[in-house]
């Protein structure tokens, strides 16, 4: 997201000149330049000037948090069994949790989206991580069945910010149209998001083979109390925010924006427009959603099948899942293929022209996808 572009007043000089009048002659003052508050190419508060080894930490912040957010959903399948017995549920009721966290996160992303344009990047991450680790600690306390699905609705709503925040640091950092190692970290992303949602029921399988279901929560405590404490390392990466700053340190008003209620409501409702009036946006989404919908399937299938027809034990269940990793892991050099054969001759042209390259250049591993699952969902 690029930077707002301000024209900035100028700077108060008159302490310097009087200064100048009661010096020497022979005595030099140095007069401060007049400071634009735009960010330049090569200026040291822009993101994308620092330091690829910078960039690249960042960029592992933004992995790892969104993979702890993803596996949250997951990880929760091995306890449904437990927690079905102890609360005396039904199989519904014992798999809510799951539809409630991944309900969260969506309404938390949205959110978080409209958070960074008033306050930045930097602080959605360390208002919401505590957030989440403080109600997954809940749900794992947790004594009734009321207490349990309200602690996984929140901590879900507050660990959804990790999976769009986290897309806009990327693009901070990077023209991810145009520089390999951006393009490398956003598709890196995508897979960490889901690669989550398969390791975490084998890590949930594992987790109770040994001990209550109560430590699925502990484990994902552990998980984002470390994220959490990484996010006060994190700066802040948003243009907008970077300038406000510095207008801010240097005594100069910038353009009103608004209220902001206004500016909250208005990036809300951004991507809900966009969704009707963008031809590309309600397929893909279309598309993404029916894809995660199997896989929240193979959840509860997946238990009923393999443990009630077949008799598995809950820890086969949850190596079941290993092959979905398998997968996903041969699914990379696919990606890599297509990107070199369709992506990288659009991007050459368009560095030759000097644009950008069409988002719908990357849509062809989609169309494969979009082919092949079907089929193997026959097989």
């Amino acid at each position: 997201m690029g930077a707002e572009s301000y024209t900035p007043s100028s700077l108060e000089t008159g302490s310097f000149q009087d200064k100048q009048r009661t010096s020497e002659p022979h005595e030099i003052v140095a007069v401060p330049r007049h400071q634009s508050l735009d960010l330049s190419a090569d200026d040291t508060d822009n993101p994308r000037s620092w330091t690829q080894k910078k960039k690249v930490s960042l960029g592992l912040f933004v992995l790892v948090s969104g993979f702890v957010a993803t596996i949250g959903t997951a990880i929760y399948i091995a306890a449904i069994p437990e927690v079905q017995l102890q609360f005396h549920l039904t199989t519904t009721q014992a798999i809510s949790p799951i539809s409630l966290y991944a309900n969260g996160l969506g309404i938390g992303a949205l959110i978080a989206t409209a958070a960074c344009e008033i306050y930045g990047r930097r602080i959605v991450y360390r208002v919401t991580l505590p957030i989440a680790l403080i109600f997954t600690i809940v749900g794992g306390c947790s004594q009734n069945f009321a207490t349990l699905a309200v602690s996984r609705t929140l901590a879900g709503l507050f660990c959804g910010p990790c999976l769009t925040v986290g897309v806009g640091i990327l693009n901070d950092l990077w023209d991810l149209s145009l520089e390999k190692i951006g393009t490398s970290f956003a598709v890196l992303f995508v897979l960490f998001a889901i690669w989550a949602t398969q390791i975490g029921p084998m890590a949930s399988a594992g987790i109770i083979e040994h001990h209550s279901w109560r430590w699925t929560f502990w484990v994902a405590a552990i998980l984002l109390g470390v994220t959490a404490v990484w996010s006060f390392l994190v700066p802040e990466t948003y243009h907008p925010q970077i300038i406000r700053a510095r207008a801010k340190k240097m005594g100069q008003t910038l353009p009103s924006r608004g209220t902001n209620a206004t500016i909250f409501l208005t990036a809300i409702g951004r991507p809900l427009h966009m969704i009707l009036v963008e031809p590309i946006i309600f397929p893909t989404g279309l598309v993404l959603a029916i894809t995660q919908s199997i896989v929240m399937t193979y959840y509860v299938g997946y238990a009923l099948l393999f443990e009630k027809v077949y008799g598995f034990s809950q820890f086969k269940v949850g190596m079941a899942f290993g092959p979905l990793i398998v997968g996903a892991l041969l699914a990379v050099p696919v990606v890599a293929i297509l990107d070199k054969l369709m992506y990288q001759k659009a991007r050459v042209e368009a560095l030759r022209l000097g644009k950008t390259v069409a988002p719908e250049k990357r849509l062809y591993p989609a169309m494969l996808g979009s082919i092949t699952l079907p089929i193997s969902l026959f097989w």
